[in-house]
């Protein structure tokens, strides 16, 4: 198999030697091109290698700028990219809406070795890396993202988040419901998205049903109680739900 050549840029050497102890130890087809420790060596060492480079493992702190200030900074990204990082909600939250790759510190050679067969795998397919252009966008602005990225089985779909009505569980999958009667079954469970959209006008309303709240036409009174949406489908709410989810629509009104 062709080798992969990687940059590896973190602002402390432990975690770079850390990579490189693991990549030697474990592995004999990856190509370190060189390592780097702040934002201005980083985009020195991408310019050299920028036709060969295939993945760029990133720190999110580095001094003179974060991983996301070197990512704007990159005139045209053609490699793919694994964040490296300590427990940060609003960067893995961004990082998940993109489609892209991180590995939490301290690194754990099952965790390096799931992301290196990811990316074998999307060599193999030809298929192309999540586009980076929505997350570079919000990233200016750090906002919140106003589309979400959705894994099927072939591909992965950027949908804007104002298209989506409600999210259905089918097992380890999920169904998304959309304006315009469009449908997308997601190869992630509902849990998934319930971490990923709840700070976004999102309410598991039931086992079953993660809802858009902005949908919400209707509150229908009952033991329970149910939410009609803007599409005309009729959603049980579970008793333990109730409360907090008419609390959140007296806000949102």
């Amino acid at each position: 198999m062709n080798s992969i050549n990687i940059i590896i840029v973190d602002d402390e050497h432990k975690c770079i030697n850390t990579l490189e102890l693991l990549f030697n130890q474990y592995y004999n087809n990856i190509n370190i091109l060189g390592s780097a420790l702040s934002v201005e060596e980083a985009l020195s060492l991408i310019e050299k290698h920028k036709n060969t480079i295939d993945i760029l493992f990133l720190d999110i702190q580095m001094p003179g700028g974060d991983g996301f200030t070197l990512l704007q900074k990159i005139t045209e990204i053609n490699f793919k990219v694994i964040f490296t990082t300590a427990y940060d909600k609003y960067a893995l939250q961004a990082i998940k809406f993109s489609a892209l790759d991180y590995l939490l510190k301290p690194i754990d050679n099952d965790e390096l070795q799931s992301s290196i067969n990811k990316f074998r795998e999307l060599k193999i397919s030809g298929a192309k890396p999540a586009s980076m252009l929505d997350f570079k966008l919000a990233l200016n602005h750090r906002k919140l993202f106003e589309k979400l990225a959705v894994h099927t089985l072939n591909e992965i779909i950027f949908v804007p988040l104002d298209k989506i009505i409600y999210i259905e569980s089918d097992n380890h999958y999920s169904t998304i419901y959309l304006d315009g009667n469009q449908k997308i079954i997601a190869s992630k469970n509902i849990g998934y998205y319930e971490e990923l959209l709840t700070s976004v006008h999102f309410y598991r309303i039931h086992n079953s049903f993660l809802v858009n709240i902005k949908k919400i036409v209707r509150f229908l009174k009952g033991k329970n109680g149910s939410v009609e949406l803007d599409n005309g489908i009729i959603l049980e709410v579970s008793l333990r739900r109730k409360n907090e989810l008419l609390e959140l629509l007296s806000m949102e009104k």
